[in-house]
């Protein structure tokens, strides 16, 4: 995929924001000097070897931000005990000059009372936007704060980015497969898991009154219900050959056992 400019966007063209994120599907980034909520550094490849989670947020954001780290606290209670100590979540502030390692250690309080697995962070300005670039993060300043992609990306135990998950409710439980698919070296991105994703965001809108992708769960169905009457056309239009061919084998299977 050719890389994307994020000036050149509007956070309302769905098809480019998306396309610029799922570029850096199997990227290694750079090893970022990030800052923790508790005003310590921490190096991005200092993590090698552990799975990593890692979402972008800001502490204005009036509410997607907030669900993100919801869903987050619901998955790290909900998660296999076996899997505590081998992966760590990173949310990362994009807004470095209002998000002190103060305020990020307040807001995280709220959500976990264990930094070791979870941590808050943040960086220069000039690593954050580097980063964004290399992860194919989007945002927007606006009057109200920032309009964001809502998305939770996975690294592998080397550094690369291995998927990402969209929106602020995701499942837990598909969350932890792909953290033991990763561990066991089984995650591995396709073609043909790149596009569910296409097919899935290419079906969403972009909410401005609430800086949200959401889903259009009409539009899905409406293209299950088209692709589901081209197939059942396909079979009508081949029953005979297909009925042929299966009355063939059966003929051939027959003879095999009798002869």
């Amino acid at each position: 995929m050719n890389h994307i400019d994020m000036n050149t966007i509007e956070m309302s063209d769905t098809e480019k924001v998306i396309e610029r994120s799922e570029s850096s599907i199997g990227r290694t980034i750079n090893n970022y000097r990030l800052v923790t909520q508790d005003g310590e550094h921490l190096m991005f490849h200092s993590l090698k070897g552990k799975i990593v989670l890692l979402d972008f947020i800001y502490l204005d954001c009036p509410d997607m931000c907030i669900m993100m780290s919801y869903s987050l606290q619901d998955l790290m209670d909900k998660m296999d005990p076996s899997l505590l100590g081998k992966f760590v979540i990173l949310s990362v502030s994009f807004n470095p000059i209002k998000d002190t390692p103060e305020k990020l250690k307040a807001y995280g309080l709220d959500f976990t009372s264990d930094f070791s697995n979870w941590h808050f962070v943040t960086a220069s300005l000039n690593s954050i936007a580097d980063m964004v670039e290399e992860l194919g993060f989007t945002y927007k300043k606006d009057d109200d704060g920032f309009s964001h992609l809502n998305r939770l990306t996975l690294f592998g135990a080397d550094g690369k980015v291995m998927k990402h998950f969209y929106g602020t409710d995701f499942s837990p439980k598909e969350v932890e497969a792909s953290i033991k698919d990763a561990l066991a070296g089984n995650l591995v991105p396709t073609k043909f898991s790149l596009f569910l994703n296409k097919v899935v965001l290419s079906c969403s809108y972009y909410d401005a009154r609430n800086n949200v992708y959401k889903t259009d769960y009409l539009l899905i169905g409406t293209y299950i219900i088209e692709y589901a009457l081209i197939l059942l056309t396909l079979l009508l239009f081949f029953r005979e050959q297909i009925t042929n061919f299966f009355s063939r084998y059966k003929h051939k299977s027959d003879k095999s056992h009798t002869g």
